[in-house]
């Protein structure tokens, strides 16, 4: 008896704390950090501030979960892209979809919370690390993806390399949004990105940019 009523508590904790970071994330998505507030939160989920708080240790940790959570799924999306890549396409074509896949997510966003979020993410979470480690659900699908490629373009890539490259695409990509640089989003800021990543992973390195 006791155990059943353990796991329904869990069960209603757990649903709980789904309903509070679905708020959450509509607060995100609003794009206004003033209504970040544990007012908005409680108004947007239904439960009181004193029930978000016995859930979640502090305001900070309801966004840290919902930024981590998203992007997680980010790069779980771009995963399933990499494991379904055609055998028969070249490291170029592959480059272009994790660029625009990258792209696609982060300009969803606008600056100001992006930037809070990375904020909170690097001062207030216990785990600050957690933000660059979740890109390394793509370092088996990419080396996979070489291995069953059939053009040669993909270069050979060890597991310790392709790590420290992917956190040099994701500051490519992010770097200048949270730096607020005037070539944050647009099209030139994709095309140096495309560069680089071509400079990373492919074996020959067209200049593209150059031609154009």
């Amino acid at each position: 008896l006791q155990m059943n009523a353990d796991k329904k508590v869990s069960r209603t904790a757990k649903k709980s704390q789904t309903a509070i970071l679905l708020a959450g994330e509509k607060l995100v998505l609003s794009g206004n950090i003033n209504l970040i507030t544990a007012e908005n939160l409680s108004k947007y989920s239904g439960y009181s501030v004193g029930n978000i708080y016995h859930h979640f240790k502090n305001l900070d940790q309801v966004f840290i979960n919902i930024f981590l959570k998203k992007r997680l799924e980010i790069f779980l999306e771009l995963a399933d892209e990499i494991n379904k890549f055609p055998k028969n396409k070249s490291c170029e074509e592959l480059c272009e979809i994790l660029v625009n896949k990258s792209f696609e997510k982060v300009t969803k966003l606008k600056i100001k919370m992006l930037q809070y979020l990375y904020k909170i993410v690097l001062t207030k979470s216990e785990e600050p690390e957690k933000i660059n480690l979740i890109i390394d659900v793509l370092i088996d699908p990419l080396i996979e993806c070489r291995k069953r490629n059939k053009t040669n373009s993909l270069r050979k890539i060890e597991e310790d390399e392709m790590r420290l490259l992917l956190r040099s695409f994701q500051a490519f990509v992010r770097s200048p949004f949270l730096e607020n640089q005037t070539i944050a989003g647009t099209l030139a800021h994709r095309k140096l990105t495309l560069d680089l990543c071509q400079k990373l992973f492919c074996t020959t390195y067209p200049s593209k940019l150059t031609e154009q």
